[in-house]
């Protein structure tokens, strides 16, 4: 047997097991089957994005890919991007004013409508919280 042999019909297989599941659940669990399809099927491409396949004298073998360098990672160079520190306290006096701004704007909600309210009470808890927190970082 090939050393790849169950990679190659793992994601079919679990295309097939999830669309069958999700058609013998009802109608009820359909988007729940595909969506849970579709994120063990990611994982799976995401695994076969860490192989290389390379052509030997016996064959074709997978073999892993080397790490990226760190001048290749996006996110490191995102990172060290130095910026003006001014925009610290322009961001935390935004954030500010958006958390007073919505505590301001409960009472001219109807109470009726309590997801709403919610989520005006809920920015306006976090909006100074992150502001403060913005502000002591960036003095740090």
């Amino acid at each position: 047997m090939e050393d790849g042999f169950g990679v190659r019909f793992l994601p079919p297989t679990n295309l097939l097991v999830g669309v069958v599941l999700s058609v013998v659940s009802g109608t009820e669990n359909l988007v729940g089957g595909l969506v849970i399809d579709g994120l063990s099927g990611a994982i799976l491409a995401g695994l076969g994005r860490g192989f290389n396949a390379v052509r030997t004298a016996e064959g074709v073998e997978r073999r892993p890919r080397s790490p990226p360098e760190d001048s290749d990672d996006t996110w490191a160079r995102l990172a060290n991007i130095e910026y003006d520190p001014k925009y610290d306290r322009l961001l935390a006096l935004l954030l500010f004013l958006v958390g007073v701004g919505s505590v301001a704007a409960i009472p001219f909600v109807d109470p009726g409508n309590g997801p709403p309210v919610l989520r005006l009470l809920l920015v306006g808890l976090f909006g100074p919280r992150t502001a403060l927190v913005t502000y002591g970082v960036g003095r740090a």
